[in-house]
């Protein structure tokens, strides 16, 4: 292509993790929650524990009841066992990965939660492979 970039021009690199651009966004959005990253893994977690567990007790009462409305029918095929879950976990994803990504990005975190938040990127990673 003419103008085109060549090969042989500089490029940015990168070194040792984020920039500190990238750092300073990651310090105003955990501002903005008025959380350390810590604490905003730690809520992710716990909260999408309890409402995964919640939905699935929520979905189990539902087929119960479709059941003994509808002559032991099973649920339509759109709410059957693992539909509805896989698209809440598409939901709950996104924060997970931004949560964790923040924890085991940046520098003010201790290993141990460096390690939590990247368990909990390499467990949504695994789930997105696993479906």
């Amino acid at each position: 292509f003419a103008g085109a970039a060549s090969d042989s021009s500089p490029r940015p690199t990168r070194k040792n993790g984020p920039s500190a651009v990238e750092k300073r966004r990651a310090r105003r959005y955990l501002a903005s929650t008025g959380k350390s990253a810590e604490e905003l893994l730690l809520q992710n977690v716990v909260a999408g524990a309890v409402f995964f567990f919640l939905f699935i007790v929520g979905h189990a009462m539902l087929g119960w009841c479709w059941g003994r409305c509808y002559d032991g029918a099973a649920l339509p095929g759109p709410l059957r066992f693992p539909v509805p879950e896989l698209a809440c976990f598409w939901i709950y994803a996104s924060g997970a990965l931004q949560s964790g990504f923040t924890v085991a990005l940046l520098p003010d975190p201790t290993a141990p939660w460096k390690v939590a938040g990247a368990a909990l990127v390499l467990f949504v990673v695994a789930v997105f492979g696993w479906v």
